[in-house]
C-alpha cells in the first residue's frame, strides 16, 4: 500500500482491505480515515484474524466474522461443510 497515493484522496466512508493486511498497512490507513469510517477486511489466516481481535480491542467498534459453507449430500443428512476461499463446489 501506497500511504502517500492514498494521503491525496478524499476521506473515504469505507475501506475495503481485500487481503495482506498487516499491522503497518493498518497503522497507514488508521491515519489517513475519519472517524466512523467503516473498515472491512477479508482474513483467511488466523495471524490476521489476531490481528483483526487485537486492533477491535485496542480501537473499539463493531467485529463481525462470516463463513461460507457448501451444502454437502450424503445418504442420510445434508451438511455444510466450511469453504476454503478458493471453494467453488468441487467435491
Amino acid at each position: 500500500m501506497c500511504a502517500r497515493a492514498l494521503s491525496r484522496l478524499g476521506k473515504p466512508d469505507a475501506v475495503f482491505i481485500g487481503g495482506g493486511l498487516d499491522a503497518a498497512m493498518f497503522d497507514a490507513l488508521w491515519s489517513l480515515i475519519a472517524d466512523g469510517t467503516r473498515i472491512v477486511a477479508h482474513a483467511v489466516t488466523l495471524e490476521t484474524e489476531q490481528l483483526l481481535s487485537e486492533l477491535h480491542r485496542k480501537h473499539g467498534g463493531d467485529l463481525m466474522r462470516i463463513e461460507m459453507h457448501m451444502l454437502r449430500r450424503s445418504a442420510a443428512t445434508d451438511r455444510g461443510k466450511p469453504c476454503a476461499p478458493s471453494c467453488n463446489g468441487a467435491r
